[in-house]
C-alpha cells in the first residue's frame, strides 16, 4: 500500500484469562506467513501496550521467523510497553526490505522499548538509520545485539540517559555503517568490529567499556571516542583487549572519562576503576 500505516493496541484493561495479552501481535494465519508492507512510501507505526492478566503481555510482538514488516521509505517505528512478564517489543522476522515484495528500503527503523528482544534470526535490511533505544530514560535489562548491520546510514543503541546498573549492552555483530555509530549504556562490551564511513564512533558508558581481543574500530578521517564514567561517579574503566586496533585515518582517538566541562563533546576527565589495572 501507499501512505502511512498506523496500528495502536492497548490491552492494559483486559480481564481475559488467556495467557497471551499483547497490545499489537503480528502472528499471521497460518503461523509465519504474515506481511505488512508500505510498498510505495509512507511511514509504518506500531504502538502497543500489553495486558497484565496473562503470562505474556508484550507490547508489540512480530512473531515467527518469516513474518515481514516492510517499508520502502519513511520511518518504521515500533514502540512497546509490556504489561506482565515478557518484553516491551519482540521481533522475529524481516523488517525493512525483503528483496521481493519491497526490493530495497531507505527507511529509518526506530525501536522504542525499555526491554526489547530482537531474535538473532531477525533480518534488518535498510540503508536508512537504525535506532534501538529505551522508551523512557534507560533500558531495564541487558541488551544483546547479535546482528551485523551493513550499509545503514547510522547506528544508535541506547540514550545518553541510559545508566541502569546491570543493563549492560553487548555487541556481537560486525557493524559496517555509512555514518555515525553511537552506543550509550552502563557497561558496554564490544565483541566484534565497528566501522564508520564518513562519520564518528562514540561509545559512552556510565561504568566500564570493554573490548574483546582482535577487533578493529575504524573511521575514515573521523573521531573515535571511548568515554567511560560519564556520570562522573569515579567508577568506569576502559579495558582494551589484546591486539585490538583503533584506526581513524586522521581523526582524533580519545580514551577518557568523567564530565565534558567545556561542552566540546569529549570527556575532560579520566577513566577510573577500583581494580588494580585500568
Amino acid at each position: 500500500t501507499s501512505g502511512n500505516i498506523n496500528f495502536f493496541g492497548d490491552a492494559s484493561a483486559t480481564t481475559t484469562t488467556n495467557p497471551y495479552v499483547m497490545g499489537v501481535e503480528f502472528a499471521g494465519v497460518p503461523a509465519g506467513n504474515g506481511v505488512l508492507a508500505a510498498t510505495a512510501g509512507g511511514n509504518i507505526t506500531l504502538t502497543g501496550i500489553g495486558g497484565t492478566t496473562g503470562a505474556n503481555g508484550t507490547g508489540v510482538s512480530i512473531n515467527y521467523g518469516t513474518h515481514k514488516v516492510l517499508a520502502s521509505s519513511g520511518n518504521l517505528t515500533i514502540t512497546g510497553t509490556k504489561g506482565s512478564g515478557a518484553n516491551d517489543v519482540y521481533i522475529s522476522g524481516t523488517i525493512g526490505a525483503d528483496g521481493s515484495i519491497v526490493t530495497s528500503s531507505n527507511s529509518n527503523i526506530i525501536i522504542n522499548a525499555d526491554k526489547p528482544s530482537i531474535n538473532n534470526s531477525t533480518t534488518i535490511n535498510t540503508t536508512g538509520g537504525f535506532t534501538l533505544q529505551p522508551k523512557n530514560d534507560t533500558f531495564s535489562d541487558i541488551i544483546t545485539f547479535w546482528h551485523s548491520l551493513n550499509g545503514v546510514s547510522s547506528l544508535t543503541i541506547g540514550k545518553p540517559t541510559n545508566t541502569c546498573l546491570g543493563c549492560d549492552i553487548i555487541i556481537f555483530g560486525n557493524q559496517s555503517i555509512n555514518g555515525p555509530i553511537s552506543i550509550f549504556g552502563s557497561d558496554i562490551t564490544l565483541n566484534n568490529n565497528l566501522t564508520s564511513t564518513n562519520s564518528f564512533i562514540l561509545i559512552k558508558a556510565s561504568n566500564d567499556i570493554n573490548t574483546t581481543s582482535d577487533i578493529d574500530i575504524t573511521t575514515t578521517n573521523n573521531n573515535v571516542t571511548l568515554w567511560s564514567d560519564f556520570d562522573n561517579s569515579g567508577a568506569g574503566a576502559i579495558n582494551i583487549g589484546n591486539s585490538t586496533k583503533i584506526t581513524t585515518n586522521g581523526g582524533k582517538i580519545t580514551l577518557a572519562g568523567g564530565l565534558d566541562n567545556n561542552s566540546d563533546g569529549i570527556p575532560d576527565g579520566y577513566a577510573s576503576s577500583t581494580a588494580t589495572t585500568v
